[in-house]
């Protein structure tokens, strides 16, 4: 399905102009892979039906409040003041603060917070979309956590996703998952993708690097403990028999 009839089925079309809130546990400083993601989805949502998107990061300094790209599609930065992830009072004040909500994203979340979220939005008409990028494990747990962490990841992928009003998936693994949850018609898949956008020295320094006739590959995630394994990523690029390949 193309993503703006993915959004005229979800928001109905009308009043399509109304602000979208975008929840998540991020680190705006140290974890830009999600923040990437968010950004570009959030520009998605502008192209698309013109909205306004709020996004919510705990450690956001206000750095980039006159970013020209951010303004120019409708982005908005803001610090999450709430101490506790699982803080739902914090989220409800929010939403209610603003009036003009027509729905909030809610990235990852934990189950326990996520159902009283839906509960809260449904009785207000604002439409709930899960963005699932993890299928997590409790490989790295500490054990006396593990028995929590793994019901709330079953709870998770096999109950309360399926309440959503709609699923955005990174993969096709998970998009074949929650399709036969969901249905075709709430679901859509967006892979990882990469603006360069918060610099223009950044961007400058990074064009420098890719004019030419060379096809460049980018990596952005987390290669730490647990996280992305791009060993075999790099094993391939330096195998790789043609000498216009480039890999950042």
């Amino acid at each position: 399905m193309l993503w703006r009839e993915f959004l005229e089925r979800l928001l109905k079309r009308s009043n399509m102009n109304k602000e979208i809130l975008y929840f998540g546990n991020f680190n705006f400083k140290t974890g830009f892979s999600s923040i990437n993601r968010t950004i570009g989805i959030s520009k998605l949502f502008h192209d698309s039906i013109k909205s306004e998107t709020f996004i919510f990061c705990k450690d956001y300094d206000g750095s980039f409040e006159d970013n020209k790209f951010l303004k120019l599609n409708g982005i908005h930065i803001k610090h999450n003041c709430s101490k506790n992830k699982l803080s739902f009072m914090w989220y409800k004040k929010t939403i209610l603060k603003r009036n003009n909500t027509k729905a909030v994203v809610l990235y990852d979340f934990p189950f326990s917070i996520q159902q009283k979220i839906y509960r809260f939005c449904k009785k207000r008409g604002i439409v709930v979309i899960s963005d699932i990028t993890e299928w997590y494990d409790t490989k790295n747990t500490p054990l006396l956590l593990k028995p929590a962490k793994k019901l709330d990841v079953w709870l998770r992928m096999t109950f309360v996703h399926k309440y959503s009003d709609a699923l955005i998936t990174v993969s096709d693994y998970l998009y074949n998952h929650f399709m036969n949850k969901i249905g075709e018609n709430k679901i859509i898949k967006i892979y990882p993708s990469a603006d360069f956008f918060l610099s223009e020295r950044n961007e400058l320094n990074f064009s420098k690097k890719s004019h030419g006739d060379s096809l460049n590959f980018c990596y952005c995630g987390n290669p730490g403990k647990g996280k992305d394994n791009i060993s075999r990523l790099i094993e391939v690029f330096s195998n790789t028999k043609l000498s216009n390949v480039k890999f950042f």
